[in-house]
C-alpha cells in the first residue's frame, strides 16, 4: 500500500491536524496487522532475603572440634589451656592412642618447655611414658613435678603403677594412700591398690590406714576400707572394733549396718564371717532398741543359715538377745535358733531359752516338742516319752520323733507301730526314714542286735560320734560276715568312719559286705559307698570299677540312677 501526498492550499493549522490524523490511522492499521499479545504469567511474591551466614569465631571452632583431655587431677585449680595449645595436646593424645608414643612424647616435651608444670601436660606425658613402658621415666617425672607443685594428687595413679611395676609395692601403696587421703575422688583406684598390695605388709598397711582414718572421722571411705582389710585378713574382732570406734568418733550410726550389707554381697567365707560378727555386735548392743536388735539378729541368722554356719552362730545370737523377751523374737527365729542349739549339742542354752518363756509353749506346741527333744538328748528318755506322746495329738510330725525316742529307749514294738503309721502317709516328710526303720526292725525280729543298733542311732543323734563308732565297731565284730545285721553293721561303721575322715578304714567293712553279702538288700548301697570311699582317696580308677560293678550286678537297684550319673561324670573327666 502506497501513499501519496499532494499539497493542499489550506492553512498551516489544518495541515498539522491532517498529519496527526494520518499518524493515528497508520498506527491503528499496524496494530490490526500485529498478533495479539500473550497474557502475563503470574509471579510469586518476592522472597525475604536471608542474611548471609557469619563466619564462626576461631576459638569457638577450635572448641567444637576439640575433645578436651580429661583425667588430670591436682590438688589445686588447673588453669585452662588456650585453644591452640589444647589442640596440640589433643594431637599428642591421639598419637599415643594410635600407637605412636614416641612422637607423642616429643610433642609433650615441647609443650612442657612452653608451659612448665602444667598438670594436664604433665599428666599426659606421664601416661605416654607408661605407654612406652618406661617406668623409671614415669617415676622421675612424677617425683619432680609433685615436689615442684607440692601436690600429692598429681600423677599419683601413674606413679603408683610405675612403682608397682618396678617391684616396689610398699612405695606404690604409700603413694596411693597419700593421693587418696588428699583427694576422696581417687578412692576408686587407690583403695583397690591398697588392698591389692596389703599382703606385702598386712600389719603396716593396717596401721597406716588406721592412722589416716582416725585423724579424719568424717571420711567413711577410709574407715570402710580399713574394716574391709581386717575382714579379708581374717580378723573379724578388729572389724567390729574399728567400725564401733568410727561411729563413736563421728557421732553417726549406720556404719556397721552399711558394712554388713556391702560385705554380705561379696560371698566369700571371710567376708561372711566379718558381716556376721558385725551383725552379732549390733544384736548385743544394749544401747539400741529391742526392735533394732531383733532386726539385725534376723539378718544375721539368715546369713548364718545360708552359709551353713547356723550351729556356730546360734549360741552367740541367743546370748546377745538374752534380755529381749522371747515372745518378741517371732516364731520362726525362736524355733530355728532353739532347734539349732539342740542339734549342735548346746542343750543347756536351748533349755534356758525355753525356761525363760514358759507361757509361749501353750501358744506354740513346737516349743514343747523342742523341750521334749532336749530332754531326750540329755539322756532323760523316760521323761521325754510321755510328753512326746501327748504332742502327737496336736503335732502330726511329733509321731516320728516319738517312734525315734522309743527306738532309742529299746521300746521296739511301740516304735515299730509308730513307724508303720508314719510310713503309711506318703505326704509325710519322714515317711522314707520311717520305712527304713521298719525294714531294720523287721529284718530279724528276734535278734538282740536291734537294741544295739538303737543305741548307735541314739549316739549319732546326740552328735556323739566317738561313742557311736565304738558301738558300731563292736557290733560289726560280732555280726561279720554272715550275721543277721552284718550288712547293716558294716554300713553303719563305714559311715561313721567316713564322717571322721577315715576313708581307708571305711573301705574294710564295705568290701566285706560287697564280697560276702552280695545277695543282701544293702549290697548295692555298699558298692556305691565303696566307690565313694575310693573317690575320697583320689583313686578314680577303683571308684569307677566299683560303680560299674554295681550297675552290672544290680541294674534295677533303687540307687542305680545315682550310680549311673557318677559313672558318666568319671568317664567324662577321664577323656
Amino acid at each position: 500500500m502506497t501513499w501519496s501526498f499532494r499539497r493542499l492550499p489550506i492553512p498551516g493549522v489544518c495541515t498539522w491536524a491532517l498529519c496527526a490524523a494520518l499518524a493515528g490511522v497508520l498506527s491503528a492499521s499496524a496494530l490490526a496487522q500485529s498478533p495479539a499479545p500473550r497474557p502475563a504469567r503470574p509471579t510469586a511474591p518476592p522472597r525475604a532475603q536471608q542474611p548471609a551466614p557469619q563466619p564462626m569465631p576461631p576459638d569457638l571452632a577450635n572448641e567444637r572440634a576439640l575433645v578436651q583431655p580429661t583425667g588430670a587431677r591436682s590438688q589445686g585449680a588447673i588453669e585452662p589451656l588456650p585453644p591452640a595449645v589444647a589442640m596440640r595436646l589433643q594431637r599428642a593424645i591421639d598419637l599415643r592412642a594410635s600407637g605412636l608414643p614416641e612422637r607423642s612424647r616429643d610433642t609433650l616435651l615441647a609443650m612442657l618447655r612452653e608451659l612448665p608444670h602444667h598438670p594436664q601436660v604433665v599428666t599426659e606425658l606421664g601416661r605416654t611414658h607408661l605407654a612406652r613402658q618406661d617406668w623409671l621415666a614415669v617415676e622421675r617425672l612424677a617425683v619432680s613435678e609433685r615436689l615442684a607443685r607440692r601436690d600429692s594428687v598429681l600423677l599419683g595413679r601413674e606413679l603408683a603403677e610405675a612403682q608397682e611395676r618396678l617391684g616396689r609395692g610398699r612405695d606404690a601403696q604409700r603413694t596411693a594412700l597419700e593421693a587418696w587421703t588428699v583427694s576422696p575422688a581417687d578412692g576408686a583406684w587407690a583403695s583397690a591398690a591398697v588392698l591389692r598390695l596389703a599382703p606385702l605388709d598386712p600389719k603396716g598397711t593396717a596401721t597406716a590406714l588406721e592412722a589416716v582414718a582416725t585423724a579424719r572421722p568424717w571420711r567413711t571411705d577410709l574407715v570402710m576400707t580399713l574394716a574391709r582389710l581386717h575382714a579379708v585378713s581374717g580378723r573379724p574382732d578388729e572389724v567390729v572394733r574399728v567400725l564401733a570406734a568410727a561411729e563413736k568418733r563421728s557421732n553417726r550410726n549406720g556404719l556397721r549396718v552399711l558394712f554388713a550389707d556391702e560385705t554380705l554381697r561379696m560371698g566369700t567365707r571371710a567376708d561372711t564371717t566379718a558381716a556376721l560378727a558385725v551383725l552379732t555386735d549390733l544384736t548385743t548392743d544394749r544401747t539400741r532398741r529391742p526392735e533394732e536388735r531383733l532386726a539385725t539378729a534376723r539378718r544375721a541368722w539368715v546369713a548364718a543359715v545360708s552359709s551353713g554356719r547356723d550351729a556356730e552362730w546360734a549360741p552367740k545370737l541367743a546370748e546377745g538377745l538374752r534380755e529381749v523377751p522371747a515372745e518378741r523374737w517371732g516364731p520362726e527365729l525362736l524355733l530355728s535358733v532353739v532347734r539349732t542349739l539342740q542339734k549342735s549339742g548346746h542343750t543347756a542354752e536351748a533349755r534356758a531359752l525355753l525356761a525363760a518363756n514358759p507361757a509361749l509353749e501353750r501358744r506354740m506346741p513346737e516349743l514343747s516338742l523342742e523341750r521334749a527333744l532336749g530332754l531326750a538328748r540329755d539322756g532323760q528318755l523316760a521323761t521325754a516319752l510321755p510328753l512326746l506322746d501327748s504332742l502327737t495329738r496336736v503335732l502330726p510330725n511329733a509321731r516320728f520323733m516319738l517312734a525315734e525316742v522309743q527306738f532309742f529307749a529299746g521300746a521296739l514294738d511301740s516304735a515299730q507301730v509308730n513307724y508303720d503309721r508314719v510310713s503309711a502317709l506318703p505326704s509325710d516328710p519322714d515317711a522314707a526314714a520311717a520305712l527304713d526303720r521298719l525294714y531294720l526292725l523287721e529284718e530279724a525280729p528276734r535278734s538282740p542286735a536291734r537294741y544295739l543298733l538303737g543305741q548307735i542311732a541314739y549316739e549319732r543323734w546326740r552328735s556323739r560320734r566317738s561313742a557311736a563308732t565304738q558301738l558300731a565297731d563292736s557290733l560289726w565284730r560280732t555280726q561279720a560276715p554272715h550275721g543277721d545285721y552284718a550288712a547293716r553293721a558294716g554300713l553303719e561303721l563305714a559311715s561313721l568312719r567316713m564322717e571322721a575322715g577315715d576313708a581307708r578304714g571305711a573301705l574294710s567293712p564295705l568290701l566285706v559286705v560287697c564280697d560276702s553279702l552280695a545277695d543282701d538288700r544293702l549290697a548295692p548301697l555298699a558298692r556305691q559307698r565303696a566307690g565313694d570311699a575310693y573317690l575320697a582317696l583320689n583313686d578314680d580308677k577303683s571308684a569307677l570299677a566299683q560303680y560299674e560293678e554295681c550297675l552290672a550286678r544290680y541294674p534295677r537297684a533303687w540307687n542305680s540312677p545315682e550310680v549311673r550319673r557318677a559313672v558318666e561324670r568319671l568317664r567324662k573327666e577321664r577323656l
